[in-house]
């Protein structure tokens, strides 16, 4: 399954959302996160 995540450039909206893309990526799923550029390292 193909996963498009939008999120706003805020610490306090990317920072729940990335282990549920981990979990997401490990699960098989293809997943894009559109963000800001700051946030392009964080993992």
């Amino acid at each position: 399954m193909k996963i498009l995540m939008i999120n706003v450039p805020y610490s306090g909206h990317v920072n729940p959302t990335i282990p549920l893309t981990k979990e997401l990526i490990k699960r098989g799923h293809q997943v894009s996160y559109i963000n800001a550029e700051e946030f392009r390292k964080k993992n």
